[in-house]
């Protein structure tokens, strides 16, 4: 995708525009692979052939990607964040909240639905003797009323 972008780096307006969406894309493929790391997504079974990412392979991409929207700060992204107006200063100043924020209000999310998993409520065993009646100042097991005639008989 880089090679792609740099083919298309100085052809023109549209086309140098359209390297800087790829540089982009580059990193939002950087920030999906992070994410899921910090997520604890198993990707060992996932279909896409990018997913699997090193450290040191997201580090070069996200180098890669920045310096290559600095390289050309006349148009495109690069010209909207260091744009001299009230505009360019609050994206500079917003900019790390939209990347930042969704990741962490997820990571919460996700701790929360783990908790909830590993708290909830246990179905009792089908079995009728239970831990609980096994104590020698418990009245034993309680069998459902039938039409069978019933005995004084208690079972312990």
């Amino acid at each position: 995708m880089f090679g792609l972008a740099l083919l298309y780096a100085k052809r023109g307006p549209a086309l140098s525009i359209f390297a800087q969406a790829i540089a982009l894309i580059m990193l939002a493929q950087v920030l999906i692979v992070v994410a899921g790391h910090v997520y604890g997504v198993d990707t060992s079974n996932y279909p896409f052939p990018f997913t699997p990412l090193t450290a040191y392979g997201a580090a070069s991409v996200v180098l890669l990607a920045v310096g290559f929207i600095a390289a050309s700060p006349e148009r495109g992204i690069a010209a909207a964040i260091v744009e001299q107006s009230p505009a360019g200063e609050m994206l500079r100043r917003l900019l790390p909240g939209i990347l930042v924020l969704p990741l962490v209000i997820g990571w919460f999310v996700r701790q929360a639905e783990l908790r909830a998993s590993t708290t909830a409520p246990r179905p009792l065993p089908s079995s009728p003797w239970r831990a609980s009646s096994c104590s020698p100042c418990s009245p034993g097991p309680r069998s459902a009323p039938s039409d069978a005639p019933t005995s004084n008989v208690r079972w312990r």
